[in-house]
């Protein structure tokens, strides 16, 4: 076991030695020595790039958060546009029904109505 680690460290050896004289040769030529530089850079702004992602993507759920939000105000808009409405005909209803009940005939036909359909209101509910 230790004669195969031995073989493979020395292997390892030998291509770590390449590898720096291969850096050396790269570095030497001064476009590669630049291209490494700016490599180093952009490997620091990595995180960054990450990070910005993030936010990107924080952003994004807040957007779709807002658009709901404006879909539900535009909901409760169009119900308080419906009940302005329903409340202008429940006053034009209950103008209505003064002038029914101010007649005596009218209001004695209200009255038994009335039971009637309270009656059959009880009914369903049993049924």
């Amino acid at each position: 076991r230790n004669h195969s680690k031995i073989q493979s460290n020395q292997k390892n050896h030998v291509k770590l030695q390449s590898n720096q004289k291969n850096h050396m040769k790269l570095q030497s030529n001064p476009k590669n020595h630049v291209n490494i530089q700016s490599n180093l850079k952009n490997r620091v702004k990595i995180p960054s790039i990450q990070k910005n992602r993030e936010k990107i993507q924080k952003n994004r759920t807040k957007i779709q958060k807002n658009q709901a939000k404006i879909l539900n105000t535009k909901r409760n808009h169009s119900k308080i546009q419906s009940n302005q409405k329903n409340h202008v005909k429940l006053q034009s209803n209950q103008k209505n029904h003064m002038k029914l009940q101010s007649n005596p005939k009218n209001h004695v036909k209200i009255q038994s109505n009335l039971r009637r359909f309270r009656a059959v209101r009880r009914f369903r509910r049993i049924a």
